[in-house]
């Protein structure tokens, strides 16, 4: 994996942006390069997550271009799975998940927070069907996973805390 970033994606001429553009991807490449990385969570401030996954598709982009990148933000992702449970779609909501290769949950924290048992339940069975069939699950919060370990469902809590935690400051 390239260690560094390219940072026009950030269209900002800041330096102290591109440094900590190329700082983070830096972190993240680290932890895709370990052993256990996936689902690898990504924890910072609100304004560092803001490029986050827009730097972490790119650069997968970049080495693997064919790659099918899902992204989506957790309340997306929560009223996604609730949309297909009121109006009888299921299986189209999981069909869409086949067919990808990366599924990165920027905002992760919402699931955690927001989310009902129903909701958390029916995402942890998603992840753990990307993760053995050897999809990327990318998530990123502000805080980190043990902040939120009494509400979380506890086999969600596992699934989070079982992959590569890169804390980026």
């Amino acid at each position: 994996m390239k260690d560094t970033v390219n940072t026009d994606i950030l269209k900002c001429t800041d330096t102290i942006v591109k440094a900590d553009a190329r700082h983070t991807f830096d972190s993240v490449a680290a932890a895709l390069g370990a052993d256990v990385h996936n689902p690898l969570v990504v924890v910072g401030t609100e304004d560092r997550m803001a490029h986050v996954g827009e730097i972490v598709k790119r650069e997968c982009l970049t080495i693997a271009p064919n790659l099918v990148i899902l992204e989506k933000s957790g309340q997306e992702l929560v009223e996604a799975y609730t949309d297909s449970v009121t109006y009888g779609y299921v299986a189209d909501f999981m069909e869409t998940f086949v067919k990808i290769d990366m599924l990165l949950v920027s905002e992760f924290d919402y699931v955690v927070r927001e989310a009902d048992e129903l909701s958390q339940r029916a995402l942890k069975r998603l992840f753990e069907a990307l993760i053995r069939n050897q999809r990327q699950v990318v998530f990123t919060m502000t805080k980190e996973p043990k902040t939120y370990e009494e509400l979380a469902l506890p086999e969600l809590y596992e699934i989070v805390n079982s992959g590569a935690l890169v804390i980026v400051k």
